[in-house]
């Protein structure tokens, strides 16, 4: 696919299971538009994904915790918009913005 032609990249149950996240973010830039939205997806949430993947292999953890992947989202430029994590499922939906490291903004409350 070219750079730069996608206004989406949808990953639907695969994320989590590779082990060079960062070479699919790397990807996940060059084919966004400036501005373009990175959907991460799961039907299982991170807490499910983490006790089944450590049932199968016994160490580690599948699903980081939002601290660290808003990190590493954000040395890969993207500003993360929502993230939902809970029983019936996980969703991540980031900004990418090649410009300016991304860097989240805190809002009062009123």
């Amino acid at each position: 696919m070219a750079t730069e032609c996608c206004d989406r990249v949808i990953l639907l149950n695969t994320y989590f299971y590779h082990q060079e996240r960062d070479n699919l973010l790397a990807e996940a830039q060059r084919l966004l538009k400036p501005g373009g939205k990175l959907v991460i997806a799961h039907e299982q949430g991170g807490g499910k994904l983490n006790e089944h993947f450590l049932s199968q292999v016994g160490q580690g953890q599948l699903v980081p915790s939002h601290s660290r992947t808003e990190a590493r989202l954000a040395s890969a430029r993207f500003t993360m918009d929502c993230l939902i994590d809970g029983p019936m499922g996980y969703l991540l939906v980031a900004t990418f913005s090649p410009e300016e490291p991304a860097t989240r903004q805190s809002q009062p409350l009123e």
